[in-house]
């Protein structure tokens, strides 16, 4: 039957009697559609029963319905929290799904209820630092108040000094002699160094001024050079004597090298970890719990790049990992280190990793974090075209964007060549925010590759991390007010212009790729 039919008979049966729809809401919970999973959740969320509300905990570990799921659980307040802790576990939690963990953190911190806080601060001190993150978050949308410093120091003290090892890793990064090949795992620890700040700042407003705490992890967090000084003065004059040494340099922006030193000074037991070290670090036996998924595909990648043969029993290992992306890199960095298993002249798929920095370079992604742009790179399609085919014609439907990563396309109208592109240019974009006809054609010059996303595949993106939106839109109004700049500029040359030579002048053409922003006037 039709996918539309099935949502609707989840709708249907959320209004019958619970015994006789259970088990066809279960059929629905696994459909192959997506809407009809979702509406499956949905309805089980208006049925009362605690083994409903087990299964739409379930559902929040596929990506595709946890967003809906999570939902549900907020709407289910109260009645909702005994299948929450459930679906938790125990406080010993290396078994539960790491997406159930972040998801449940995320719908208690909008539960108003002493049981939410009581089950989010037993997970502040588990292994995974992003969980910790998201607790923290939680516990302070609750409200909820340490009763004094000592409540949180301990976990202080772990934060600083996981923060330390990251900022040794970035060190040894540094030493590399083409430092380039290892720049985005270099970007990824440097995210996760900003993360642990966060941690121990929302840690000190669990205790101190919350407003003045988070009003200054605001302004970290946003870059304002001008007011980061103000920003450290408030923590500074909130922090008793002894933490200080400890906290000062997590905060304040100061290269790894001094930063490493103050805390060594302050008693902080940090190694000084070698390109080696860093890596066996960030993919032996106990990192999948400790760091992100997106460390260690960029940790797999540095392997592979740089050829590191004592990482080969990690990749070996990998490639039966539960998280098919850390698979997919780590075959591909055994590829790197193995090259007689390539047959002549076979070219290799690009990587996760490789995908993400293509599109990073992509101006209408350009501000969008590259761990949230790990979820993009897996929906893109890598397309090859020979020399003369054509990617589209003019007047096809318009739903999906390409970037070139090899090669040259040429866009025409009819006969009249409009633009000449190569690798890392954008065309088509627009179609993903306004799908429509295509105005021109485009062809291959030459023996080229791109990368495709589809806009249905873009609109689930945009619904599952609101990240990706925010960051879209952010570079969208750069370009709007440079161009109203642009144009209040002009005008103003233009009044001059009149007063001096006492009469108006005709506007002059400018070139229109100068001022437009990159790739959004190549709409295809």
């Amino acid at each position: 039957r039709d996918a539309d039919d099935r949502a609707l008979a989840a709708e249907v049966f959320a209004a019958t009697d619970q015994v006789r729809s259970q088990a066809l809401l279960d059929r629905l919970l696994t459909d192959e559609a997506v809407t009809v999973r979702r509406a499956a959740v949905r309805a089980g969320g208006r049925q009362a029963g605690t083994q409903m509300l087990e299964r739409v905990v379930a559902a929040v570990d596929m990506p595709e319905t946890a967003q809906v799921a999570e939902q549900v659980l907020v709407q289910s307040a109260e009645a909702g929290l005994p299948a929450i802790a459930d679906g938790l576990g125990s406080t010993d939690q290396t078994a539960v799904p790491r997406q159930r963990l972040h998801s449940l953190a995320r719908v208690l911190g909008a539960i108003q209820h002493p049981k939410s806080i009581d089950l989010l601060r037993a997970r502040l001190d588990h292994p995974d630092p992003q969980l910790r993150l998201q607790v923290l978050r939680s516990l302070s949308k609750l409200g909820f108040r340490a009763k004094s410093i000592g409540e949180v120091v301990t976990q202080i003290k772990s934060e600083i000094g996981f923060a330390a090892l990251i900022v040794s890793g970035v060190q040894a990064l540094q030493t590399l002699e083409q430092p380039e090949e290892a720049k985005v795992l270099q970007g990824a620890l440097e995210a996760a160094l900003q993360e642990s700040r966060s941690r121990v700042l929302l840690l000190l407003s669990l205790v101190y001024d919350p407003q003045a705490i988070l009003r200054a992890h605001k302004t970290l967090e946003e870059r304002a050079v001008t007011q980061a000084a103000f920003a450290l003065e408030t923590v500074d004059s909130l922090l008793p004597v002894g933490l200080k040494p400890l906290i000062l340099p997590l905060i304040e922006n100061n290269p790894p090298e001094r930063r490493l030193r103050d805390w060594r000074a302050a008693g902080v037991q940090t190694p000084a970890l070698t390109i080696d070290g860093l890596i066996d670090m960030l993919l032996g036996d106990q990192s999948e719990v400790k760091y992100s998924p997106w460390i260690r595909m960029c940790a797999i990648y540095v392997a592979g790049t740089l050829r590191l043969e004592f990482s080969l029993e990690h990749l070996q290992r990998l490639r039966t990992a539960s998280d098919p992306r850390i698979c997919d890199m780590s075959q591909w960095s055994l590829q790197r280190l193995s090259p007689a298993t390539h047959a002549p002249g076979e070219r290799d798929m690009l990587s996760l990793v490789e995908k993400v920095l293509i599109l990073k370079s992509a101006s209408l992604f350009s501000e969008t974090p590259d761990n949230v742009l790990a979820d993009v790179a897996e929906q893109v399609a890598e397309l090859s075209f020979d020399q003369g085919e054509s990617i589209f014609n003019k007047g096809d439907h318009g739903d999906s964007m390409y970037i070139v990563v090899s090669g040259r396309v040429q866009v025409w109208d009819g006969n009249r060549l409009l633009n000449e592109l190569g690798e890392g240019d954008l065309f088509g974009e627009l179609a993903l925010l306004d799908p429509e006809p295509r105005v021109a054609s485009v062809k291959a010059v030459e023996s080229t590759r791109v990368l495709r996303l589809d806009e249905s595949h873009f609109r689930q993106i945009l619904a599952e991390r609101p990240e990706v939106p925010a960051a879209i839109i952010r570079v969208i109004t750069r370009y709007l007010r440079s161009q109203l700049q642009r144009n209040a500029s002009w005008s103003a040359q233009m009044k001059a212009s009149d007063t001096l030579s006492g009469g108006p002048i005709s506007p002059q053409p400018s070139d229109s790729n100068s001022a437009a922003m990159p790739g959004l006037h190549k709409r295809a």
